[in-house]
């Protein structure tokens, strides 16, 4: 009967050391949510002490960077792909276009990481490019084993017609700017975009 009481003890007590002033015991922290494990190295591991206590500030949408981000790139994605509708391109197209436009026989990886899409994206961007003409795949200048993709003449034609309406979009996108802001702009949003990369693991 000793025995069993001894055992009994063993398991029901519970392993504690010193306890730090003004620490947190282990019942009462948040429980961890499951996330990928980019989120869990990066994002959550930034988020510090005040995140994981729940003492977070007011979160203001007028004032959070991915919602302006994304509201200023709608409206002038929505404007622009109105403006592609007469030639028959989606706003996924143009950027293919314009990217081969300024650099011929580019491989899908290539044109992947110019236009930030996903290779399948691409794929089908490309296949529906050739079949209207506007796109043909030839040979990489890098490697001949490797296939690219280059604009056909009537795809340069259709694209130098667009180019003065996209730099129309960025002149009246960038009223009130100075050249000097813009360049500032221009490296603040690749650097946001690189940051969030930690997030699209």
């Amino acid at each position: 009967m000793k025995k069993a009481v001894k055992g009994s003890a063993k398991k029901s007590a519970v392993k504690t050391g010193p306890v730090k002033a003004g620490a947190v015991p282990a019942a009462a922290r948040p429980k961890a949510v499951k996330t990928s494990q980019a989120t869990r190295g990066g994002a959550v591991a930034m988020l510090g002490a005040a995140a994981l206590a729940h003492d977070l500030p007011p979160h203001q949408l007028g004032r959070a960077v991915p919602y302006l981000l994304t509201r200023a790139g709608e409206r002038m994605g929505n404007s622009f792909s109105r403006e592609l509708r007469p030639f028959k391109l989606t706003l996924n197209e143009w950027r293919v276009c314009v990217a081969l436009h300024l650099q011929a026989h580019q491989r899908l990886s290539e044109i992947a990481a110019h236009t930030s899409a996903d290779l399948s994206t691409i794929s089908r961007v490309i296949d529906g490019l050739i079949r209207r003409g506007l796109a043909q795949r030839d040979r990489s200048s890098v490697d001949a084993r490797a296939i690219a993709v280059s604009l056909t003449p009537a795809g340069v034609v259709l694209t130098e017609k667009i180019i003065p309406i996209a730099q129309l979009y960025e002149r009246v996108a960038l009223v009130g700017i100075s050249d000097e802001e813009a360049d500032t702009l221009r490296g603040l949003l690749r650097r946001v975009y690189d940051n969030m990369g930690v997030l699209a693991r």
